[in-house]
């Protein structure tokens, strides 16, 4: 890879430390589509050597600079589609459900279409890949209900064919937002303190098997879509990236690093430490703190054993000394939980595959958490999204 001549040396260095990869180590997502040449260059200046492009139109002002070019194709969307309600997810109560314009993932109309827009843009000349995006269910952000799908024909069928009970499955998950939505039953020992410690948790899941179930049943749709869209890249001779959520969160929207391993080509983990704003998509503190916040703990007496068992399962009680809601969201998770993901995601896809973590450009600590990243086994960094005062961040982390 050739470097830059105006690349400050301590970034040279950070680049440097980082596996040896045929991927670039800097990517950025967007940019500025007024001055989009002049702007590619400011990025080569600076060591960045990939764009991701929602757009494909403005692939062939990019073309001639050289740097690799990756078209995001975003998942079954059906906010482009006249009757959205038949489209949409249904939760466990019955009730149509979309977030960021995202439907069912077993609707057929929706996933063919995805399988048609990757064609289309495999077909694009001068790009080095795909990366999906949105590849999964409604995630715990979208507060219960939402998070508690999909439960319409679509996936019903899709469930026969599997070999799935689907009653069982709807039953227990019933039964796990019946006991949330009561507060009195949240604080009953067969309750959410019954999850505590894994004795409780294994005894809990013993009795109600159908919500292992419909994680496995997610995990396997998702999985599938996934597949066939790689196909398609794959036969066109590109290389398959995803926008996933971090390894601790992938496995609650239906998303598996390990099945994933055997065709996706760059992983990128959505390691957004804190975000200022909602809904927080993917972003660590909003995802682990919605649906409680929505129970109504918050300033009551249970709500630091609510933050502690939900720091737990996602493997962060060590590192993050946060107990309530609203700590964990003006701190952000600290760069040492963050890249701790980085370590988790090379365990389970392996040393031959890329990882490049999606990081909040603006981010206070972006310096800090890209170093620790890069000591922990990734591949480069992809930093969201184009902003006009870009080069300043970059000349932060420089100075690391």
């Amino acid at each position: 890879m050739t470097k830059s001549k105006s690349l400050p040396q301590s970034f040279r260095q950070l680049r440097e430390k980082s596996p040896k990869s045929h991927a670039p180590c800097f990517w950025i997502h967007g940019i500025d589509e007024k001055n989009t040449s002049e702007t590619v260059e400011k990025l080569k200046n600076k060591g960045f050597s990939g764009v991701v492009l929602s757009d494909p139109r403005l692939v062939e002002k990019i073309r001639p600079s050289g740097i690799e070019i990756w078209l995001l194709s975003s998942c079954f969307r059906v906010n482009d589609i006249a009757d959205e309600q038949s489209t949409m997810c249904m939760d466990v109560t019955g009730r149509k459900q979309v977030w960021l314009g995202g439907g069912c993932p077993n609707n057929p109309i929706l996933a063919e279409r995805n399988r048609d827009e990757v064609r289309k843009l495999a077909g694009v000349p001068g790009i080095k890949g795909i990366i999906l995006d949105r590849c999964r269910f409604i995630p715990p952000v979208a507060g219960l209900n939402g998070f508690l799908t999909c439960f319409d024909e679509h996936c019903e069928n899709k469930a026969k064919e599997l070999g799935y009970d689907f009653n069982q499955i709807r039953k227990d998950v019933r039964f796990i937002y019946q006991l949330l939505k009561s507060k009195k039953q949240i604080r009953e020992r067969r309750g959410l303190m019954w999850f505590k410690g894994p004795a409780g948790i294994v005894e809990w899941l013993m009795d109600h098997p159908g919500l292992l179930e419909w994680l496995r049943f997610r995990r396997d749709c998702i999985t599938e879509h996934v597949r066939s869209l790689a196909d398609i890249v794959h036969h066109a001779g590109l290389r398959v990236g995803v926008y996933a959520y971090t390894p601790s969160l992938a496995p609650l929207v239906g998303q598996s690093y390990v099945d994933w391993s055997d065709f996706v080509d760059v992983f990128c983990p959505i390691l957004f430490r804190k975000l200022p704003y909602r809904p927080g998509e993917g972003c660590l503190t909003w995802e682990i703190t919605a649906i409680p916040d929505e129970l109504g703990v918050i300033g009551t007496s249970i709500e630091s054993i609510v933050t502690s068992i939900m720091l737990s399962w996602t493997r962060m009680t060590g590192p993050v000394t946060d107990r309530t809601i609203s700590a964990l969201r003006a701190n952000g998770i600290p760069p040492e939980a963050a890249a701790r993901e980085v370590i988790l995601a090379r365990s389970l896809v392996g040393k031959n595959r890329d990882i490049f973590p999606v990081l909040y450009l603006e981010d206070p600590l972006l310096p800090e958490t890209v170093r620790l990243m890069f000591s922990n086994t990734a591949n480069g960094m992809n930093f969201y999204s184009y902003k006009d005062n870009w080069e300043k961040h970059m000349e932060q982390v420089a100075q690391e």
